[in-house]
């Protein structure tokens, strides 16, 4: 009796080993460097905070993160944090050129993507998991799939129109579900 328990007790520490060693955190804070690329699973959940600019947030059969960019001016102001937990990743960019600034975004093709950016021009493409996407002002491209590949697809567009007679009108909503 004392054995299998000592054996259970065994088994389920060997098993408990491999999720401790996956919920390892990694904090890679990088400024003025391209690429900046961390490991990172599929199947994960995605959290992007983007700056302002043109964007291309690409599904890689890696099991990689990979931020890259191009800024004709100030790129070496650049900032880019990327933050994995377990099945969970946060990327960061701030400090972009306010003009002339591509960013590149490569995340596992299987991701779950939550990504944010205030004005520019974002395409999303090769991502088959789900894709929460805001942009408050810009264009927005977005490859869907398949169906039968995600459970939930949400893009929103954000912008303010003025009036003839200057005032302010509330923000449009646009959504795909």
């Amino acid at each position: 009796m004392r054995l299998a328990a000592l054996a259970l007790l065994g088994f389920g520490t060997a098993l408990l080993t491999p999720a401790r060693a996956l919920a390892q955190e990694t904090l890679v804070d990088e400024q003025g460097k391209t690429p900046v690329e961390a490991k990172f699973i599929q199947n994960g959940r995605i959290r992007l905070n983007l700056c302002p600019g043109e964007v291309r947030l690409m599904g890689k059969d890696d099991a990689l993160l990979r931020v890259s960019y191009y800024g004709r001016s100030s790129a070496d102001r650049v900032k880019v944090q990327i933050r994995t937990n377990g099945d969970h990743a946060e990327i960061w960019v701030r400090g972009c050129p306010h003009n002339n600034f591509e960013l590149t975004v490569e995340v596992p093709k299987t991701s779950n993507v939550h990504a944010r950016m205030f004005a520019g021009q974002m395409d999303v493409y090769g991502i088959t998991g789900d894709k929460d996407v805001e942009l408050h002002a810009g264009q927005l491209t977005m490859e869907i799939g398949k169906p039968e590949d995600y459970a939930h697809v949400d893009a929103r567009v954000f912008f303010i129109r003025r009036a003839r007679d200057n005032s302010l009108r509330l923000p449009l909503h646009h959504s795909l579900c």
